[in-house]
């Protein structure tokens, strides 16, 4: 026999699907005759009636490029998310899941899990939607989520670029933007688009892969082409494919052209020349997520907060005094 969701269960017991969890999670507010009625229909469908001490770590990737390049700093927030999760007694599981997050989402037996954190780096807004098929309490890490109610941890990334802005002493600058869309990425186009118009700067846009080797022929694709004085880009992996071509075209870095990056990835500070970058905060971002869901689970209002981590400005040799 088919193992009944949630969803089906509250239906047969006349119940809305927040008293099953309440009753799957050992929380009060059920009357005891209710209770039992519903933990027996719980656990003929084989579910555990005992609060369950495991998060869920969801990694998605959508196409790849993201989560793939910047793998240091998602292991980074990972260890971050074990332990403090250690701290409070839960563990917890990683599944990764590649394009077919409907079908993982179908798949995955929820009931094993108190919580679920989503990598949401790659997710596209269509799929936003497909998230509320998760019947645990859940939260999206490193994307804001926008138009979505759902809990997130997410990156400020305006403050960021404005900061990276703030370096800038040219009435005209290059952005070098990723030719694969993301939320993180729309945020910070927006945000540069919106400081520039502000401060009378003129963008050229320079459309290139998020990745080392893509940024890098991406440049060589372009050359020849008029360079500004400043360039901008939506990640560190772009600023340092697209440094490297430069250096090799004959341009001095910081001297024909200074370029900051976004996130502050392990290889950018011992680049030569080092990459001034936004330094988004690993621990922060994995400590908040741990935080936030454990109140989801506790507290259902806590399912509707979106948190901000603002960055800091990192200067290095890449930008001129």
């Amino acid at each position: 026999m088919k193992k009944k969701t949630l969803k089906e269960i509250a239906s047969i017991a006349h119940v809305s699907p927040a008293t099953v969890s309440l009753v799957l999670n050992n929380k009060t507010g059920v009357g005891e005759e209710k209770r039992k009625a519903i933990r027996e229909l719980l656990e003929a469908n084989g579910y555990p009636t005992e609060t369950s001490k495991t998060i869920l770590f969801l990694k998605y990737r959508y196409h790849c490029k993201l989560v793939e390049e910047n793998q240091g700093s998602v292991a980074s927030i990972f260890e971050y998310i074990v332990q403090e999760c250690k701290v409070h007694g839960y563990r917890v599981t990683m599944i990764a899941c590649d394009h077919a997050l409907e079908e993982t989402l179908q798949e995955l037996d929820m009931a094993s899990f108190c919580g679920v954190i989503v990598l949401g780096t790659e997710l596209q807004p269509e799929q936003y939607s497909l998230l509320d098929m998760i019947e645990a309490p859940y939260l999206v890490l490193d994307n804001n989520m926008k138009g979505h109610v759902c809990s997130t941890v997410g990156i400020d990334n305006e403050e960021g670029v404005r900061s990276a802005l703030s370096l800038c002493n040219e009435a005209e600058i290059a952005y070098l933007k990723s030719s694969s869309w993301t939320a993180n990425f729309q945020e910070r186009s927006d945000a540069l688009f919106s400081a520039a118009a502000e401060m009378g700067l003129s963008v050229k846009t320079l459309l290139l892969e998020p990745t080392l080797l893509g940024a890098y022929e991406s440049i060589k694709r372009l050359m020849p082409f008029q360079l500004p004085r400043f360039a901008c880009a939506d990640n560190d992996i772009i600023a340092l494919g697209a440094m490297k071509a430069l250096l090799e075209a004959g341009y001095d870095i910081p001297g024909d052209c200074s370029v900051v990056g976004f996130d502050d990835v392990p290889f950018a500070a011992i680049h030569v020349p080092s990459l001034t970058t936004v330094r988004v905060p690993k621990s922060m971002m994995g400590i908040q997520a741990v935080d936030q869901i454990l109140k989801c689970i506790a507290d259902a209002d806590y399912r509707y907060l979106k948190s901000r981590i603002s960055g800091q400005l990192v200067i290095r040799e890449s930008t001129r005094a």
